[in-house]
């Protein structure tokens, strides 16, 4: 019971966090606040990236630490492979 409880608040609780953001002009520059920061102040929607999917942030650099990753896995594997199939004849 208290696990669906806490369940529920979990799911619900970001669709209640929404703020609201307002863009307006101060000094002749654009201001972006979360309360109506002049008299011109017009609220505007911010839509959120998906949490799960679309556009991918992944960096060159990321994209090596993981290719990087994987070959060590590999490695390790064949490593493990290599020590169980030698024979106690065949050890050095």
């Amino acid at each position: 019971m208290l696990k669906r409880t806490v369940l529920s608040i979990a799911i619900i609780i970001p669709t209640i966090a929404q703020a609201a953001v307002y863009q307006c002009k101060v000094n002749g520059q654009t201001v972006f606040s979360d309360h109506p920061c002049g008299s011109d102040a017009k609220e505007i929607e911010v839509n959120a990236p998906p949490i799960n999917g679309g556009t991918s942030m992944q960096t060159e650099a990321g994209d090596k630490f993981v290719k990087s990753r994987e070959l060590d896995r590999e490695i390790k594997r064949l490593e493990r492979k290599r020590k169980s199939s030698e024979t106690p004849w065949t050890k050095r």
